[in-house]
């Protein structure tokens, strides 16, 4: 793992032109599995839709964008949609980074759970999940996903 303060990764609220970028690393990790997995499939509409530029925060390296992680407050618990990085920014630690910012968010805010919800298929995001302490604790049929949860300690 490469020591984070040494990459100068930031991270920053995200901007209405950072759409096309949210859009592409999106359509490159999940368009395939929305594709098989869901009724609606990738569409470019649909995610102009359900954008939400408030809930998303870019992940720079060297002022240039490299990922992004979208998540919100429901229900007392902090659910993340998505996080994608860059293949070139992949096993550096980055997303384990972004896991642990989310939580110190939480703890801060009193929220004791994270919730996230990965298609069984994506091994390679659910093997991610369990090394950063996320575990199974439901299944949706209807996308062919689970729902991972990390319980918190305050």
């Amino acid at each position: 793992m490469v020591n984070l303060e040494v990459l100068n990764i930031k991270l920053r609220k995200c901007k209405r032109e950072d759409v096309g970028f949210v859009y592409e690393l999106m359509r490159y990790y999940l368009a395939d599995f929305f594709n098989n997995y869901t009724k609606e499939g990738w569409s470019r509409d649909l995610f102009k839709e359900k954008f939400d530029s408030n809930r998303v925060t870019i992940i720079e390296h060297e002022d240039m964008p490299i990922g992004f992680v979208d998540y919100e407050v429901i229900n007392n618990e902090i659910y993340i949609h998505n996080c994608n990085i860059s293949h070139d920014y992949q096993g550096l630690g980055i997303g384990s980074y972004i896991v642990k910012t989310i939580e110190d968010i939480a703890l801060s805010k009193g929220i004791k759970n994270l919730r996230s919800k990965i298609f069984i298929k994506n091994q390679k995001s659910m093997a991610f999940a369990f090394k950063n302490g996320f575990v199974i604790c439901d299944k949706s049929t209807e996308e062919d996903s689970y729902i991972v949860k990390k319980i918190l300690n305050i």
